[in-house]
């Protein structure tokens, strides 16, 4: 009998043993197909559906001229934009139209997060323009655009070295903001703009820089020193080594009994004096 009930109790320990490892098992199951679900669910979610839906952080890297919100007005990138929605390549062709703006990057980051790297014009000459009658200052890059027009020069971080130009504007013609001088002028600007990278003190030394005979794209230049010396004639293709070399020679004239009004280096070979 002992032994009847002894089996009879191992049975039941066993059958409950059984029971409670079944309800563990699908309650396991049921956490794992929740959790399963879950995941599935962020994954659609993260994957397929907010990047058409959800508003995507935009981060302005570069400039402070305007403001995110003009930034993007100006990129076509409506307020609550998402990941597909915004058109990278379009919205860098509309912020490079803005006269402020050199060239624009968007980068995407999938699914919500684009970055909008702005590259400003930056002044590497400038004009004395007649604008409604009255003479201001008119700074332009190295493309010849017209980006800044008077005002508050610091705002847009324009140094103080800037050399001024004359002879490529006629007050005839009317000029504005993202006016662009003519192409012959271009090589011209990008020397200027590699020798103010190089040494931009060489500009202090130099008050205007006149372009004169022009003919067939083809034209010279006058440099005019700050102090009193001589005028410089000089050919287009200007580097900082020449124009060190040119103002030696004004000093060095200024000794002379009979002070020359015009110093022409054109040749390089030598120095021809003028009266």
């Amino acid at each position: 009998m002992m032994g009847d009930f002894l089996y009879s109790e191992t049975k039941k320990a066993a059958q409950y043993n059984y029971a409670y490892q079944k309800g563990v098992n699908k309650f396991l199951k049921r956490i794992l197909t929740f959790a399963l679900l879950i995941v599935s669910g962020g994954i659609i979610w993260f994957l397929l559906i907010s990047p058409f839906v959800m508003p995507v952080r935009i981060d302005i890297i570069g400039f402070n001229g305007f403001t995110k919100a003009d930034a993007l007005k100006f990129a076509g990138i409506a307020g609550g934009a998402s990941y597909f929605s915004v058109n990278a390549q379009q919205a860098e062709r509309r912020l490079e139209r803005h006269y402020l703006v050199e060239s624009a990057k968007i980068d995407k980051i999938f699914p919500g997060r684009i970055s909008i790297y702005i590259q400003p014009r930056q002044a590497v000459a400038m004009v004395h323009a007649r604008i409604n009658g009255v003479i201001k200052p008119a700074y332009f890059d190295y493309k010849g655009v017209i980006f800044h027009i008077g005002g508050d020069e610091t705002s847009l971080n324009i140094p103080s070295y800037v050399p001024v130009i004359s002879g490529i504007y006629n007050e005839r013609n009317s000029i504005g903001l993202g006016t662009q001088f003519s192409q012959i002028y271009h090589s011209l600007f990008n020397r200027m703009r590699m020798i103010s990278d190089e040494d931009n003190s060489i500009w202090n030394a130099i008050s205007e820089i006149e372009v004169v005979n022009i003919r067939e794209g083809i034209y010279d230049l006058v440099l005019y020193p700050v102090y009193k010396s001589p005028r410089i004639l000089m050919g287009s293709d200007i580097n900082k080594d020449n124009i060190f070399y040119a103002l030696i020679m004004a000093e060095a004239a200024m000794k002379f009994r009979d002070i020359p009004e015009v110093i022409d280096i054109r040749s390089g070979n030598g120095v021809i004096y003028a009266r």
